[in-house]
């Protein structure tokens, strides 16, 4: 599904975050308590910030299921309508101060490696 047609459809979205942490996942998300607003509906185009950088431990998937009333759709067009090193974005931009329930945590490889049902808040 095309990210313009995800964004029109009502209900809730199955989207993904990818994130590079040093140690357990799990429990460096119990501690921090916060995600960031960038996401995607395109599991495959998830990228930690941090993983460029070599060293930073493991990347890993969040996935999360949102509510659409949740999403900054005006945010969410414009990334997805300017050309970024010649692609275009593949961003779901959410509100910041929600609550995003994350369901799930894949490896790089997409396979489940933990469901923490974790409440995290958007910064």
């Amino acid at each position: 599904m095309k990210l313009i047609d995800l964004l029109e459809s009502s209900g809730s979205k199955i989207l993904y975050r990818a994130i590079s942490v040093m140690g357990d996942v799990v429990e460096q998300l119990k501690k921090e308590k916060t995600t960031g607003t960038s996401w995607t509906d395109d599991k495959g185009s998830a990228r930690g910030y941090r993983d460029i950088h070599r060293g930073y431990g493991e990347t890993y998937i969040l996935v999360a299921k949102v509510d659409d009333k949740d999403i900054d759709l005006k945010k969410t067009k414009e990334l997805n309508n300017m050309p970024v090193r010649g692609t275009f974005e593949k961003e779901v931009r959410l509100k910041k101060g929600i609550t995003v329930r994350v369901n799930s945590i894949l490896d790089e490889k997409g396979k489940k490696v933990s469901s923490p049902n974790l409440n995290l808040k958007t910064v």
